[in-house]
């Protein structure tokens, strides 16, 4: 398991207006992070919504810290945590990351690739069904993983006569009583 956390800074508004997005229409902000991480891996894009990149409310009497949030929304000098647990996320994020000592940069920078920028309102959130066809289908998969759907085929029989089913006398079972049956008056 690798840990990742996001400090929003006030550059960062494009990010936290679709962070913000993401909680407000009941979708995971870790599990879209996740998916946009192997799909930079896979050098292909991913829509993961699009929003008008606004400055979030002020955290005009919260604490800095990980829950420094005004009315549930995250702000600059909030702190998202991103447990990555699936082992393909691990393993792209191993390739994209690289030997770098700092991760969220880079994957700030894979979010502004994927994040559409509108210019009014309404923000558009990214599809559910088009993440769970991501990772069900197995587009997740590196091109280098990709196998090709093993076929079936029976084999043909050289003799079919020779097939007869012997009718064989059904077992007879006895059933026998359970002997901690004795200890019970």
């Amino acid at each position: 398991m690798r840990s990742i956390c996001l400090y929003f800074t006030k550059y960062d508004t494009d990010i936290l207006a679709w962070v913000n997005m993401l909680r407000e229409n009941g979708l995971s902000p870790a599990t879209w992070i996740q998916a946009a991480i192997v799909s930079e891996d896979r050098q292909s894009k991913l829509d993961i919504g699009s929003v008008v990149p606004t400055p979030p409310p002020s955290p005009k009497s919260a604490l800095f810290g990980d829950d420094t949030r005004a009315n549930g929304s995250y702000v600059i000098g909030s702190r998202l945590n991103i447990r990555v647990t699936r082992k393909i996320v691990q393993d792209a994020l191993g390739r994209v990351v690289g030997e770098r000592e700092m991760t969220a940069p880079v994957i700030k920078m894979i979010l502004r690739k994927n994040i559409g920028f509108l210019s009014q309102f309404p923000n558009v959130p990214p599809d559910p069904m088009q993440l769970q066809d991501f990772f069900v289908r197995g587009t997740i998969h590196p091109p280098q993983l990709k196998t090709e759907i093993n076929t079936i085929t029976a084999a043909p029989f050289k003799d079919e006569n020779n097939l007869k089913r012997e009718v064989t006398e059904p077992l007879k079972h006895t059933k026998q009583k359970n002997p901690l049956l004795g200890y019970i008056t």
